[in-house]
């Protein structure tokens, strides 16, 4: 669980990533996660840097 607030886990907010949700913004507006006490944008921050850094690799991967 990454927001108890809202009870958002961390495959859900992977599976709004890889949708095209890729800002803790946009994230927070489909799930609501990271929109009432804060204390999980760190780590939705975190999610959203590891996604992002995966589909860079996919795609150099892709290219070579």
């Amino acid at each position: 669980m990454i927001c108890a607030c809202h009870q958002v886990g961390e495959a859900t907010i992977r599976n709004a990533i890889q949708a095209g949700d890729t800002t803790v913004e946009s994230l927070g507006a489909r799930l609501a996660c990271g929109t009432r006490c804060g204390s999980c944008l760190p780590e939705l921050k975190r999610i959203v840097e590891e996604e992002r850094s995966h589909e860079r690799t996919d795609t150099s991967l892709e290219l070579a």
